[in-house]
């Protein structure tokens, strides 16, 4: 089967073969080059040359004129040879390769007398240095003591040419890849032979880079008359107009794009490329340059990044890899939203110079686009230039949209791989695909859990932040009730499976997992809410994820010390809300009734929110003196869930350090401390406690001591070290 000529397109950077492909305008150019070839009739021989920066497509238009050439109907067709010397580089006798060549282009049949008459010519021009004047003429003569009579050779060779009368059309291609002495040497030897009748030359070059190599070795201005003397017919290729770039580079990108599974924004991606990728993008060669590098390096992370942003950030490694180092070593500088400190003169001037300075490492060609591009990659880049400020929904958005600016998806691009502790794209699609699976939607959830990451937390509290981002809008709404009662069922075992090392700014599980909640109940029916959160409640739902709720609808009304929030912004109205504090009120009696209430994560602000409920604090100390009396795991349990964690930074120091506490004060409102020390100094010689039993036990022993000398407790830990 026929390969289509569309497969060149994802080759390595390889010019096209058929005029079939070009996209650029090079077509009737070779097709007319073609024609003048063809019917030349160049009796003392001749040279044409065909011109264009480096990279510019050059090699594409030999090959399209070859095409054509080929293609002749009328007459017979010439003898066409490709000599690429810049696969001999590095050799000195390119005279002899040169002639070798065409001999095995001509063939035994016919050519015999003419491939034996090029042989002893080749070894003769091969011995001659590139001396001017007459002090080559007296090198030959010095050589040719003994040898044919060179004139007399080369006039055989001239008579069997003329005498056969067979075009012969020679394309040298990529002259300007070769060194400077390279270069003059092949033109030395074009030179010699430029004048066999019914050859023509066919030479490819970058003329400002070939008149420089002559003028080192002819003297200062005279690259470009040494080289009209060679050419006789010169041929500037025709200029890549920007649109069919554009045209390559998309063609070439489809195909490289289209496995992804992340949405590409187009409007986005116009404001990336015309901010800047368009500029970038001079010649064919950097199309393909940048398509290369995207083939090797997107399919890694095609499902993990935002194409559009991989494509820019491809562009600038390509072009201008100094800035892309700057770039991967700044994610605290780059990611995330603008401040309003850029507000502030001096720290605007100082991030300002910063980029500057950047900038000042950029060619002067390439500045205006790699600023342009940066400033739409990076708010906090463009901000420093007058750009916009961004409220915090965005820093959601650019995570579902997988943007370089998302601190969380930065190091994506950079590690050309998704973190073994993270929560791959394909990872997310299989488990929201099992969002009409309620059951199996909670056990993967739960799987999530029992997965620790290298900092000490579970691959849990990943996968909870990445659910929010896409309940917002990408999740169906039909699918957030079902969910709401799948994270209800799992509720406890997952918020036990979160607890564990957190940094300094890092939300309690309680509360990431109730941000979901509240974000999936926004895209229920106000009508249907309270159905929705009593089903999950009730059905043997966590009631430590219930009080959090209960909490935030509550405060949303005013209750638990906040201020009313606008009617629009609540979740259910007032006569619900109480329905609701019925119904975790009944709930909690519920557990507390068989003791299963201790086994709830958030066992201590459980205890605070029942006796917010029922206005009896007396129920409540009456249930923890019950549990607390009948056994040492209760105390335990209630000290362990009563212990809280002060986290501080000293001056002058980068690491965080952690203070448990558990004030003796705390317990007072359920248990009277004097009553408990000793059972407690009992418990704490006992080997058989967890860690985290075993802190909270010591901690409360610890402070109890502080508080019978007279030391506040508050104040002691406050002290510097």
């Amino acid at each position: 089967m026929e390969t289509p000529h569309d497969e060149q397109l994802l080759s390595p950077d390889r010019p096209l073969n058929h005029p079939d492909d070009d996209i650029l305008g090079y077509d009737r150019f070779a097709e007319n080059l073609a024609i003048s070839l063809r019917k030349m009739t160049p009796m003392e021989g001749m040279v044409v040359a065909i011109h264009g920066p480096w990279g510019s497509g050059k090699s594409s238009v030999i090959n399209f004129v070859r095409h054509y050439l080929e293609e002749e109907t009328d007459g017979e067709l010439p003898i066409l040879m490709r000599f690429s010397p810049w696969w001999f580089s590095g050799r000195e006798d390119i005279t002899r390769l040169f002639f070798g060549q065409l001999r095995a282009r001509l063939g035994d049949k016919d050519h015999g007398e003419l491939k034996s008459r090029l042989a002893d010519l080749a070894d003769i021009a091969s011995k001659v240095p590139g001396l001017p004047g007459r002090e080559a003429g007296e090198f030959i003569a010095d050589k040719l003591r003994g040898e044919p009579d060179l004139d007399a050779l080369k006039e055989k060779v001239d008579s069997v040419l003329r005498e056969k009368g067979k075009k012969i059309i020679v394309f040298i291609d990529d002259v300007d890849r070769l060194a400077p002495a390279e270069i003059r040497n092949l033109f030395r030897m074009i030179k010699a032979v430029a004048s066999f009748p019914n050859v023509v030359y066919v030479l490819a070059f970058e003329r400002e880079i070939v008149e420089n190599a002559l003028e080192a070795q002819e003297g200062t201005d005279s690259g470009r008359r040494y080289l009209e003397k060679i050419v006789q017919g010169s041929f500037n290729l025709p200029s890549v107009q920007q649109v069919d770039l554009r045209r390559m580079l998309f063609r070439r990108l489809d195909p490289i794009l289209a496995a992804t599974q992340v949405n590409l924004d187009e409007h986005y991606f116009s404001n990336v490329y015309f901010d800047g990728l368009d500029e970038l993008l001079d010649t064919p060669r950097d199309v393909t340059r940048l398509t290369n590098a995207l083939r090797v390096t997107f399919p890694a992370v095609e499902d993990e990044v935002n194409p559009v942003d991989f494509v820019a950030i491809e562009a600038i490694r390509t072009f201008e890899p100094d800035i892309y180092r700057l770039i991967r070593k700044s994610p605290n500088l780059l990611t995330g939203r603008p401040s309003d400190r850029r507000r502030d003169p001096v720290y605007g001037d100082e991030e300002e110079a910063r980029f500057d300075s950047w900038l000042d490492q950029v060619s002067e060609d390439n500045r205006g686009a790699i600023k342009g591009v940066l400033s739409r990659l990076f708010p906090k880049f463009a901000a420093e230039y007058g750009g916009n400020l961004y409220g915090p929904e965005f820093e959601r958005k650019w995570r579902v949209q997988r943007r370089i600016c998302s601190p969380e998806i930065f190091p994506v691009y950079f590690r050309l791989s998704v973190p073994e502790d993270s929560i791959s794209e394909q990872e997310m699609r299989e488990w929201l695909a099992l969002a009409d699976d309620p059951e199996a939607f909670g056990q993967r959830l739960l799987e999530f859990g029992h997965q620790e990451r290298r900092d000490g937390t579970t691959r849990a509290g990943v996968a909870i932040d990445r659910l929010d981002d896409y309940a917002h809008e990408e999740l169906p709404a039909e699918y957030a009730s079902p969910l709401i009662g799948a994270i209800f069922r799992v509720g406890s075992d997952l918020l036990a499976a979160m607890e564990g090392v957190q940094g300094m700014m890092d939300f309690r599980a309680e509360i990431r997992v109730g941000k979901v909640l509240i974000t999936l109940l926004r895209r229920i029916g106000e009508t249907e809410r309270l159905d929705v959160l009593e089903e999950a409640i009730l059905e043997g739902g966590s009631v430590s994820l219930a009080r959090n709720l209960t909490v935030v609808i509550g405060q949303q009304h005013g209750e638990f010390g906040a201020d009313p929030s606008p009617e629009r912004d609540r979740l259910i109205d007032e006569d619900e809300f109480n329905q609701l504090r019925e119904i975790v009120e009944g709930r909690i009696h519920e557990l507390a009734d068989d003791d299963s209430l201790l086994d709830e994560p958030e066992l201590w602000s459980i205890l605070g929110l029942w006796g917010d409920l029922t206005d009896d604090g007396d129920e409540v100390r009456k249930w923890v003196e019950s549990a607390v009396d009948e056994s040492d795991e209760a105390l335990v349990r209630l000290l362990e869930s009563a212990k809280w964690v002060v986290r501080s930074q000293t001056m002058g120091s980068h690491a965080f350090s952690e203070q448990p506490r558990l004030d003796p004060q705390k317990l007072e409102p359920y248990l009277d401390p004097d009553e408990i020390i000793d059972r407690v100094r009992d418990l704490a010689d006992q080997g058989d406690l967890s860690e985290g039993q075993r802190v909270a036990v010591q901690q409360f022993i610890e402070e109890y001591e502080l508080r019978q000398e007279g030391e506040d407790p508050d104040a002691h830990y406050r002290r510097p070290e």
